[in-house]
């Protein structure tokens, strides 16, 4: 930008102007109405969801102590079709902690399937992880955890949007 600036190439005008395009537009994104309170028909509809999701999960909670190495019993986990699983995590050594799961696509699904699980942290949300309907072998993902002090309480949830997945293994490791 000097140089341009230097040589001619660019003036000063043309630098405001594109500031003020881009913050114009910046001003116009459903993010930034949202830092400032005001959402819309749609944040509104989000928000129901998820609070019905939050409710569904909360009747069918599985208690978890949380340590180095505390693996999940993936039957309890149900990845059926707009399923979500929710754990009530208490942790008994404080830490940071990442979640590895080993998963592939069952048998029989499309190739052109794409079969996601969304894992969240209570209300916050932790990653989506999408396979294809190809990938047959198993698969490992890590998923960072937030830090964790000693007694500490959250929902760890799993949101399956698609049926497929088979569920190798679910580890929490420190």
């Amino acid at each position: 930008l000097a140089a341009a600036l230097a040589e001619g190439r660019l003036t000063r005008g043309e630098l405001q102007r594109s500031a003020a395009n881009i913050c114009r537009f910046l001003l116009q994104t459903p993010a930034f109405r949202r830092s400032i309170g005001r959402t819309s028909a749609l944040d509104d509809q989000l928000e129901a969801m998820a609070e019905q999701d939050m409710q569904q999960a909360a009747q069918n909670i599985l208690p978890l102590t949380l340590r180095d190495g505390t693996a999940i019993d993936i039957a309890a986990i149900d990845n059926g079709y707009r399923r979500t699983t929710a754990f009530r995590v208490t942790a008994a050594e404080g830490g940071s902690y990442t979640l590895h799961l080993r998963c592939r696509a069952m048998q029989g699904n499309s190739p052109l399937a794409q079969i996601p699980v969304s894992v969240f942290a209570g209300r916050a949300f932790l990653k989506t992880i999408t396979i294809a309907g190809t990938q047959t072998d198993w698969c490992d993902f890590t998923i960072s955890l937030p830090a964790l002090n000693t007694g500490d309480e959250f929902f760890l949830r799993f949101y399956f949007g698609q049926s497929g997945m088979e569920l190798g293994t679910v580890i929490l490791k420190k």
